[in-house]
């Protein structure tokens, strides 16, 4: 059925069950992962072989073993557009069509991962893969990013008038919806917005774009082929009554939660539909293009719902700023040659454009993303506040405070060896990572009732920091016969190894604020050469064995299952990178510990400074 419109449409339903029992993976993800697994052995074998691990038959790791095959994960955190241009930089850095990553990063990681995880900021670096315009590798494609105009006036201060039809396609789209009767909330034109942003183009008729659903990934090439890795965006739902939040996923093939407080999936392309305990109410009918691409990515993102409220009064400063009104009053003369009372009716029509959107979302929730409850009355949960509610109210995936989207890739059945965790969170006053996501989502796994989750063991915040896991790669869960009390008790399971990855100034200060909008191409390529320069240890610099270190933990689940012992060289990469289980007391000085401060004020090992500088 064509597409016509941003608003979804009642349409007949598909035979069989729309909602299913998080009891396993569905059997689409399976078959998609199995063909997957081809790829990524061909991949790893690449990886390995090229890593110069000592002693190591890569083929008969791969191949020839009767254990299951490795499976790595990414995962890319929140925090608005440098979450985006840090993780792409890190992304770079792993993908073996990019020469440099190569010679002088991690790349073949890309390729051998089997799925990539994002939320908010990091969704929209997901959205931008998929999205985006075809390109060789991902240097390539951040190349053609363009992030010189605010997202909320994407045509500058200086075409006011198409900047007021900007808004009023956008303005009209949720309209469209509303009228439908589905409920709207700003996330819906925060989403539009992001979707042209991602796409490049600051007009066009969306509703014809091939990509515009989540669940038409199915037919993008990427996915098709096996060329990329299963992508999962994260969103949390908020029950008001208790204030608590429960994660979601959304995927090519449905919508739902592993926690035990829902413990169902939807079929993405029904995603929306009003139904109880799994049936239709409206006589067979069910929803259908409610799974709008940018209304994922702006759910997972919601917290920028508080930028576009804040759209009226920027426009309103307009003219009064000294320095923005000299550089308008400049253009207008020498450019557009019109006098500034049309400036100030441009000014005029689109205040009263963006007013008029805002009168059509109205109510407490229209901070959230609102979605029809598909999941009213199932049985398979045990949360009453969810299941009995006809809508849920769905926010940032960074609310609960797992900012780093690693929920979908530590549920068990999924059997992840691996997870890089790619952090670039703003907890500290100086807006860099604390740890404080890992923490949370160690934290998460003992909850009752069960988020079905397992995860290795993780240091407080004091330790974090005063161990400079802040500020340097560090794998957590490197030793499996350590974690005997967090093995998953129906497959006899350890928790993935995970490969902490922070945001660091290594070639440039990527501190920036989440709200910032506009980054010029010098500032844009800088954010991602440090994400480069972050993920490669600076281009091996700080380390040459960073890349054999890494390797060395892609395969210790795999070794361990096949009671292999680490190699004399993976025993030194451990004994550098692994957390010991140390715990520093608050009040102990970093100094003691042997760290040293750098411009930035975050901390860098020495051996890194002495690298550094010489």
């Amino acid at each position: 059925m064509a597409v016509d419109r941003y608003a979804p449409v009642l349409d007949s339903c598909p035979e069989g069950p729309l909602i299913r029992e998080a009891f396993s993976l569905s059997k689409e993800e399976q078959i998609w992962v199995a063909e997957r697994n081809q790829a990524t052995n061909a991949a790893l074998v690449r990886f390995l072989g090229q890593s110069n691990l000592e002693n190591l038959d890569t083929h008969t790791l791969i191949y020839d073993s009767n254990t299951s095959d490795i499976k790595i994960g990414l995962a890319f955190s929140g925090g608005g557009y440098r979450a985006m241009l840090t993780g792409a930089g890190c992304l770079t850095a792993l993908d073996e069509r990019y020469e440099e990553a190569m010679e002088h990063g991690l790349g073949g990681i890309l390729q051998s991962s089997t799925y990539i995880s994002g939320l908010s900021g990091g969704s929209w670096l997901l959205g931008a893969i998929f999205l985006g315009r075809d390109a060789p590798n991902m240097r390539a494609m951040t190349d053609l990013w363009n992030f010189e105009e605010s997202i909320l006036l994407p045509y500058g201060y200086s075409d006011l008038s198409k900047n007021t039809q900007y808004w009023k396609a956008i303005s009209q789209d949720i309209e469209a919806k509303k009228n439908a009767g589905f409920p709207v909330s700003i996330t819906d034109a925060w989403g539009r917005a992001l979707f042209l942003q991602l796409l490049q183009q600051k007009s066009g008729d969306l509703s014809q774009h091939e990509y515009r659903l989540f669940s038409s990934l199915r037919r993008h090439g990427l996915f098709e082929s096996f060329a990329m890795p299963f992508p999962i965006i994260t969103s949390v739902e908020i029950s008001p009554n208790t204030g608590s939040y429960t994660n979601f996923e959304f995927n090519p093939f449905e919508m739902g939660s592993w926690s035990s407080l829902l413990n169902a999936f939807v079929a993405l392309p029904y995603l929306g539909s009003s139904l109880t305990n799994g049936v239709p109410v409206f006589d067979d009918l069910c929803t259908q293009q409610f799974d709008d691409f940018g209304f994922i990515m702006g759910t997972s993102s919601s917290v920028f719902n508080t930028a576009f409220l804040k759209l009226p009064s920027v426009l309103e400063k307009l003219g009064k700023e000294p320095k923005k009104w000299w550089q308008i009053k400049s253009h207008l003369r020498d450019a557009l040659g019109f006098p500034n009372r049309k400036y100030e009716k441009m000014k005029s029509d689109l205040t009263s454009e963006v007013r008029r959107l805002l009168e059509k979302i109205e109510g407490s929730e229209q901070w959230l993303a609102i979605y029809p409850n598909s999941f009213f009355q199932t049985d398979f949960g045990v949360s009453e506040e969810i299941l009995g509610s006809k809508k849920l109210l769905l926010a940032d995936g960074s609310e609960g405070g797992q900012n780093i989207p690693l929920a979908p890739l530590i549920y068990p059945k999924r059997q992840v060896d691996v997870v890089f965790a790619f952090d670039s969170s703003s907890n500290t006053k100086e807006r860099w990572p604390s740890g404080k996501a890992l923490i949370q989502t160690y934290e998460s796994q003992f909850m009752v009732p069960p988020t079905n989750t397992y995860f290795p063991h993780i240091p407080d915040a004091n330790t974090f920091s005063a161990l400079n896991f802040t500020r340097r790669p560090t794998f957590f869960g490197c030793y499996g016969d350590s974690l005997s009390d967090l093995i998953d008790k129906v497959l006899g399971q350890l928790p993935p190894l995970v490969i902490y990855v922070p945001n660091s100034p290594i070639s440039y200060l990527s501190n920036t604020s989440t709200f910032k909008l506009e980054y010029s191409a010098e500032t844009k390529r800088r954010m991602l050469d440090n994400g480069f320069d972050v993920a490669s240890r600076n281009r091996l610099l700080i380390d040459p064995e960073w890349r054999a270190c890494v390797a060395c933990a892609v395969i210790r689940r795999k070794q361990e299952r096949d009671g292999v012992a680490a190699s004399e060289q993976c025993t030194r990469c451990f004994e550098s990178y692994c957390w010991s289980g140390e715990i520093i007391e608050k009040g102990v000085r970093t100094k003691d510990l042997g760290a040293r401060r750098n411009f930035s004020g975050g901390l860098y090992t020495g051996l890194a400074l002495e690298k550094r500088e010489n």
